[in-house]
Formats: structure tokens, C-alpha cells, sequence
């Protein structure tokens, strides 16, 4: 898989922070009181689970015929949607407040919620939308630390692996 801006891929277990150069404010007025709340120097970190997933959306647009969509991603990442979380790591929105769809998710969300608080009480995980792609990203004080990413048409769910040859879900 080749690296982003470099250096940037990780090793489990350990994540590689992204080395990029931190960007100060700039605004005017009421603008620029509100970025004052946004730590400066923040480290990007790529979990395991992040690079396992650029993997599987790689195959995925290989699978389409579109391999240069990944590389436009890479350059994506590395050009716009890292300096922008590291400039502006509140940038996406909160996850979490997001209402759940079902029992199973309200119950998930509540584990994620109290697994968070544990590990970090002032963390939290955001969602960052770009036109092709959904990134998950946990917010933690001075750290953001990269979780999930998908395009926008992978399936969350294999119909064909739950009934094989039956004919429902096609």
C-alpha cells in the first residue's frame, strides 16, 4: 500500500503519528475567538483498523475498475482532510449524537460512550464526510487518532454471504 504524505502508515500495535506542519489560526473577529479553543500541534495517528480498511475500500475500487480512485484518496487524505484535522480537529461531526436506528445500536453506543469516558473523559469520536468517503475519528485532547474509513457504496453487509445461492437479498 503506498504511504501517505510519506511516512504515514502505522504497525500494530503501535500507531505512526502523521507528520505534517501544524497550521495556525486565521479568522477575523468572532472567528478567530472560536479557534482558540482548537489545541495546537495536534497529532494524527492511523489505527490498524483504519489501515485495514483503506485495504478493503482499495479492493473495492479495484473491483470496479476505478484503481485510480484510490490513488485521488491517498492524495486526499494527504493534501486535504489530515491538515484539516490537525488544524481543525472538532472539524467532523460528534458520532455519538447521532440517534440509533435500534436496540442493538442504542446498547453499542452506550458501551462506546462509557468505554470512552474510561479512556479519555474529555474524548470523542467524530465523523468526517468528504464527497466520496465516511471517516470515523477519535478526538482526544491533543490527538486524533484515524478509526474507520468507507466509500461512500461499500455495503456495510454481504447479502450473498448470509444466503448463499437462496435468491433473497439480490
Amino acid at each position: 500500500m503506498p504511504a501517505l504524505n510519506g511516512s504515514l502508515t502505522t504497525s500494530p500495535p503501535d500507531p505512526k503519528p502523521f507528520r505534517g506542519r501544524p497550521s495556525p489560526a486565521h479568522g477575523r473577529g468572532e472567528r478567530r475567538e472560536s479557534l482558540r479553543d482548537f489545541p495546537r500541534n495536534v497529532r494524527i495517528y492511523l489505527t490498524a483498523n483504519f489501515e485495514a480498511n483503506l485495504k478493503a475500500v482499495e479492493a473495492f475500487l479495484d473491483a470496479a475498475s476505478a484503481p485510480q480512485a484510490y490513488e485521488d484518496l491517498l492524495m486526499e487524505l494527504s493534501e486535504s482532510v489530515l491538515p484539516n484535522l490537525e488544524r481543525f480537529p472538532r472539524l467532523g461531526r460528534p458520532f455519538l449524537n447521532r440517534g440509533p436506528d435500534s436496540a442493538e445500536a442504542a446498547t453499542r453506543i452506550e458501551r462506546l460512550r462509557a468505554r470512552l469516558a474510561c479512556l479519555a473523559p474529555d474524548g470523542d469520536i467524530r465523523e468526517y464526510i468528504t464527497a466520496h468517503y465516511v471517516i470515523l475519528y477519535a478526538h482526544i485532547g491533543a490527538e486524533v487518532y484515524l478509526l474507520s474509513i468507507r466509500h461512500h457504496r461499500q455495503l456495510s453487509f454481504d447479502f450473498n454471504q448470509f444466503w448463499p445461492e437462496s435468491g433473497v437479498g439480490e
